[in-house]
Formats: C-alpha cells, structure tokens, sequence
C-alpha cells in the first residue's frame, strides 16, 4: 500500500513536472518601428490596423477631458514610413476602422467627449460631439468614451467608468 501511495506521488510530481517544462513562456524580441520625434510627437496610445497601414495615435500631454492640447494621429507604411498625419484636438484614446474604411479617432475619454472620423482616400476629417450616457443619466463625474467596436452593423462604445462596477460601461451608438 505504501509503495503504491509512493508511486502514485512520483507520477504526479513527473506530470507537474513535465507540465511546467511545457508551460514555459516564449521569449520574443522587439525592435524600434517608428518614433514619436519623427512627427514631433509623445506618448504613443492607441494602435491600429487595417488598408494596408498601421495607425497610430500620439496623445502629446493633452488634457483627457478636452481641456487643452491636441493629438497626432499617424497613418505609416507596413515599412514605417509617415504617410500622413492629423492634428485632432484634445485626447485621442480610441483608434478604430470602421467597416466603411474611415478611421475613428475617439477624443476626450474622460469628459467633453468627442469623434473625429478620417477619410484615409481624400485625408478629409468630419468632427462629432456626443453626449456621454452617465451625463444624460444624471452622473455629474462627465466621464467620455474610450473605445469603440464595430459588430453587425452596430457601434458599441466603451466609456470611462467613473463609480462603482455595477455601473454601465458598454453603451449602443445610435443617431437621431
């Protein structure tokens, strides 16, 4: 009884074993593909990809509730090639594509909210205000939209929680 007691520990302790050695994280490098200084820009956020280039938002010190400052949004090549750039006002926090192509560029994320969308082919971009639903619900903390996901024809935006986690945080855009 004792030695199958024993033997069934040293199976267990082989398996823990092997399952550690298995469990092992990768190690992975990185390297340098683009700099901020290149587009006098600080404080890299949101990334995103999609048409063939990555984007990327600078937030540049600017204020989360739209108080001051602006961003830089920047369009680079697979290579790391500046393609084009956007000065947005304040904060940008959330960088998406929509299903159209247009890139969404969510400002202010901790009040005074607003979008601006970028039309990658003509490099035009259309500003949007919206009022947040915790205002709307009666929270005077204000707070704004951080992120956005494109699902079924449906717009879902995440916005700053600013109480307790029972809170909604996952609100529908829809227009008038």
């Amino acid at each position: 009884m004792q030695r199958a007691k024993q033997t069934r520990v040293l199976f267990v302790a082989g398996v823990l074993t092997v399952l550690a050695v298995e469990a092992r994280a990768e190690l992975v490098t990185s390297s340098v593909f683009a700099t901020g200084a290149a587009v006098s820009s600080t404080s890299p956020d949101s990334v995103t990809f999609g048409d063939g280039s990555l984007w990327i938002a600078y937030q540049n010190g600017a204020d989360s509730t739209g108080a001051g400052g602006s961003s830089r949004v920047v369009r680079y090549s697979p290579s790391g090639s500046v393609l084009n750039t956007w000065s947005i006002a304040g904060n940008v926090d959330g960088l998406r594509i929509a299903p159209s192509g247009q890139v969404w560029a969510l400002q202010n994320n901790d009040g005074n909210s607003a979008l601006t969308v970028i039309n990658p082919v003509t490099n035009a971009t259309n500003s949007f205000t919206y009022g947040t639903s915790y205002t709307a619900n009666g929270n005077s903390l204000g707070r704004g939209f951080d992120d956005a996901e494109f699902l079924n024809g449906t717009t879902y935006l995440s916005e700053t929680n600013p109480g307790p986690g029972t809170d909604p945080v996952i609100v529908k855009l829809t227009t008038p």
